[in-house]
């Protein structure tokens, strides 16, 4: 007996058929040279297995694989992880929730931010955004939640000065006020 078992292709009752088969079947559909149902039968697959696996296909190509899609492509990732690897070697390194605020930031109009403001720390939401940077409609502190002020507060300001992403802020009550999460840690009343 050899130190590999090898099984034969007919040894069994499911999946009579070789990797190979099922590729050239799938070649098959997808330039419609056959039907579903006339490639099921002429390659003796499944027709579940082919609906499977071209789903499988598509969305493969939609997403590039299971899990989330991805944030960064390639590059980015590397010049990310560079600067994150050289903020260490400098003395500054960053927490989980410093990673994930970098992370979320996404250079778009409706995003919510936090930014840097006079040495304060301030969430946010963008509102326009031009050459210089970005214009951003700031929220206000109310003892422990916050609040957007009337009328509002739109300032324009560098992109330096935006520290990161956040979540949408949650609504507390009735009124007008909302918790930040993300923020928590800086005020303890």
């Amino acid at each position: 007996m050899p130190r590999k078992y090898v099984r034969r292709i007919d040894a069994r009752r499911y999946k009579a058929y070789t990797e190979d088969a099922l590729e050239e079947c799938l070649r098959a559909i997808e330039s419609k040279v056959l039907t579903q149902r006339k490639a099921a039968a002429q390659f003796n697959i499944p027709r579940r297995t082919l609906i499977n696996r071209i789903k499988a296909r598509k969305d493969r190509k939609k997403v590039g694989g299971p899990g989330f899609p991805p944030i960064f492509n390639d590059e980015e990732e590397l010049h990310f992880c560079d600067c994150v690897e050289r903020m260490g070697q400098y003395g500054f390194p960053l927490s989980e929730l410093d990673l994930r605020m970098k992370i979320k930031l996404v250079k778009k109009v409706g995003q919510y931010v936090v930014f840097m403001f006079e040495g304060e720390i301030f969430p946010g939401v963008i509102t326009k955004i031009s050459g210089k940077g970005p214009t951003i409609s700031a929220m206000q502190r109310s003892l422990k939640n916050w609040k957007w002020p009337k009328p509002k507060d739109e300032i324009m300001y560098k992109w330096a000065d935006v520290l990161g992403g956040i979540n949408v802020p949650k609504k507390v009550g009735r009124r007008e006020f909302y918790s930040i999460p993300e923020l928590d840690y800086l005020w303890t009343v």
